[in-house]
């Protein structure tokens, strides 16, 4: 596993925070979050990013640290705030303005970039340079594919086979797949 850094002016937007703090693993991921004052966030307020990074790396030395990221990366894909002009938009349309997503709940620095390709109808690749850990990404698409695909639709989330994630030694990129039926 990566140690994760940021820029050191680097800031967050409490609204991501939450998730840190409310999701399906969240009895093992608050305490940490309480360690590091990150227990209440406030939604509109701004937050040292190397915070989150400390505590993705204390995380990280759990024995459940793949079920705890994606846990938090399934509840930001349930809850993050989607821009104003996104009325009722369907999963495609939320993959194409990640990125955009991402760099508006961060600031003071460069935070890496989540850039989409649509290889098919039901077909998409996103490939990540951000600050965050792979499975904390998978999980962001496993809940944007349950939020925004027709409820009952089957999917799959999963890694580029060619190419190794940075949390597995890979350099340079983590590609990540959605398809569906």
């Amino acid at each position: 596993m990566r140690t994760l850094t940021c820029p050191p002016t680097g800031e967050v937007l409490g609204v991501n925070i939450i998730a840190w703090v409310e999701n399906l693993q969240s009895d093992e991921t608050r305490p940490i979050m309480q360690k590091y004052e990150l227990l209440n966030p406030v939604p509109d307020k701004w937050y040292p990013t190397h915070l989150l990074m400390d505590s993705l790396n204390e995380m990280a030395q759990q024995a459940n640290v793949t079920s705890n990221y994606v846990a938090i990366g399934m509840q930001v894909g349930k809850i993050c705030p989607m821009p104003p002009e996104l009325t009722d938009p369907d999963v495609g349309q939320v993959l194409s303005v990640w990125d955009s997503i991402y760099q508006s709940l961060h600031r003071s620095g460069d935070v890496g970039r989540i850039c989409c390709e649509k290889m098919g109808d039901k077909d998409y690749k996103v490939t990540f340079t951000d600050l965050y850990p792979d499975d904390f990404s998978y999980g962001i698409m496993y809940g944007y594919a349950k939020r925004f695909l027709p409820q009952g639709t089957h999917f799959k989330v999963f890694y580029d086979p060619n190419v190794t994630p940075r949390d597995n030694g890979g350099t340079g990129a983590t590609v990540i797949h959605l398809t569906w039926d």
